[in-house]
């Protein structure tokens, strides 16, 4: 997958695809994650991180520069309309695409759930891989390598746009997933090949203290779920009594009853406002009283939820990433799941059973979970968390040695048949 050879040798520029700086926090953080691996693998190369999101979203905060490419509009009128749409604003973003395909060595999608079908990412539409496959066939048009690295996926079962991630997928000249269901997935819809490199989430190769001794706090962090609506407004009313939210509530609202501190938070720019609801209900349902305190915290700055987490002895959540943070500082995880991914690697360090249906959450069963972990049970989760992480760690960083070396060699490109 290497550039051309040239008479001048040059830093090999690397561009990075994902959703970084739209408020997605850990995307970000595997961008932050990319860049400081590759400095490590590839010191010479340089990282361009090449975003589907737009202006004025933010960089990434102690990222490499960003090349904004912005996802296509949805439109409006009939469904057939927004098709036609869609593809008028595609072919229209062709000139910044190659621009971009020009401006870099090697594309490759790094990482994330990009390919996931129940994705809360903004690429995962239509008009997203619209987007991606126009960055993909102004790379290879101008005879730059295409790949795919440590992604997750789920099937699509045809559609356009299983269609359009089936022939992203076969785009490829590399390909590799972070973990085996996702791999099996693309198996399934034709575009992957069963001996495709499987790895691990590359968040877990970033360098990391021993996990510190368990804190005293519960924390809770809220997502908000596509079926719960924005809180407070005419499309949220029902929501807001909905068993997840309510199972929020009261899990905070009997910690704090025993005198048990809850640090309150979210994952992404979204969840914000589920977050500060739930606070919200708090106060409003069980008053001031005696006993814990129930706080909400902002984690939006890199770094933050880190800290967060480091305070509590038991985190329950449903964002994938505040999973893995959770993991990656040995504290164990009650998931509040509505994806696959949530389940896989909680399914992965041995904590299926802690496992609990967003949709459906049972405020007592989540309380007694809870309480498992704080009591008889946490030592044994803890001990098969740190087990799990170490194991994922290690595959994480060899997914950036097998790419040093990937990059550093021609790979044939990709005919009718599902290319390596």
């Amino acid at each position: 997958m290497a550039r051309r050879p040239s008479a001048v040798p040059a830093p090999l520029r690397i561009g990075l695809y994902g959703g970084w700086g739209t408020g997605n926090w850990g995307n970000d953080e595997t961008a932050r994650t990319f860049v400081d691996q590759l400095s490590r693998t590839m010191p010479e190369a340089v990282p361009v991180l090449v975003s589907y999101g737009t202006p004025p979203d933010e960089r990434p905060a102690g990222t490499a520069p960003v090349v904004w490419l912005g996802a296509s509009r949805p439109g409006s009128g009939s469904p057939v309309a927004r098709v036609v749409h869609r593809l008028v604003g595609a072919a229209g973003d062709l000139g910044r695409h190659v621009r971009v395909a020009r401006s870099v060595d090697v594309l490759l999608v790094a990482g994330g759930g990009l390919f996931e079908n129940d994705a809360t990412a903004s690429s995962s539409s239509l008009g997203g891989f619209l987007n991606l496959l126009g960055s993909a066939l102004a790379t290879r048009a101008c005879r730059r390598p295409f790949g795919i690295v440590a992604v997750g996926a789920t099937p699509w079962e045809g559609g356009a746009a299983g269609r359009l991630v089936e022939r992203l997928m076969r785009l490829a000249t590399y390909r590799s997933f972070r973990d085996a269901r996702s791999r099996g997935a693309m198996v399934q819809d034709g575009g992957a090949r069963a001996d495709d490199p499987v790895h691990a989430d590359v968040v877990f190769a970033a360098d990391a203290a021993d996990p510190p001794a368990p804190g005293t706090c519960v924390g809770l962090g809220v997502m908000a779920h596509g079926w719960l609506g924005v809180p407070r407004t005419a499309d949220a009313r029902d929501h807001a009594t909905s068993p997840y939210v309510q199972a929020c509530v009261d899990l905070a609202l009997t910690m704090r009853s025993r005198g048990v501190d809850v640090l309150v938070f979210g994952g992404d720019d979204a969840d914000t406002p589920w977050a500060a609801e739930v606070v919200r209900r708090v106060g409003q349902e069980g008053g001031p009283g005696p006993g814990g305190v129930v706080e909400l915290v902002d984690v939006s700055v890199p770094g933050a939820l880190d800290g967060a987490v480091r305070r509590c002895g038991v985190v329950v959540c449903s964002r994938y990433h505040n999973v893995i943070t959770a993991f990656r500082l040995g504290r164990p995880v009650v998931a509040l799941a509505d994806r696959v991914k949530t389940r896989t690697i909680m399914e992965s360090a041995g904590q299926s059973a802690f496992v609990v249906e967003a949709r459906e959450a049972d405020a007592e069963a989540l309380e007694a979970l809870v309480a498992r972990l704080l009591d008889e049970s946490g030592d044994v989760a803890r001990a098969e968390i740190r087990e799990a992480t170490s194991r994922m760690s290690v595959a994480a960083r060899e997914q950036f040695a097998e790419l040093a070396v990937v990059l550093s060699q021609r790979v044939p490109a990709p005919d009718d048949a599902v290319a390596r």
